[in-house]
């Protein structure tokens, strides 16, 4: 499948794909502008999120979403807070 046609892909998964598409266009506008960029998150939610809806395929390669070390909740083991 080619890049574009991936992208639509993923796009036409989305409630709003025009406001999708408007958003990821922002994304790679101003990208274009930067050096690289990373992006940490800090919650497993956040990395489903990111996994299941594709957003890392709809990036510019300057962009990279990386999964930090887990959100304090999930990663506390229940004998710190018992």
């Amino acid at each position: 499948m080619e890049p574009l046609d991936r992208v639509r892909a993923v796009l036409s998964k989305y409630r709003d794909p025009a406001l999708a598409r408007k958003l990821v266009q922002k994304i790679w506008e101003t990208a274009r502008d930067l050096s690289r960029v990373r992006i940490m998150h800090v919650c497993g939610t956040h990395e489903w999120t990111i996994t299941h809806w594709g957003i890392r395929a709809l990036l510019p390669d300057n962009v990279e979403v990386r999964a930090g070390p887990g959100c304090p909740v999930c990663i506390t083991p229940a004998s710190d807070i018992d």
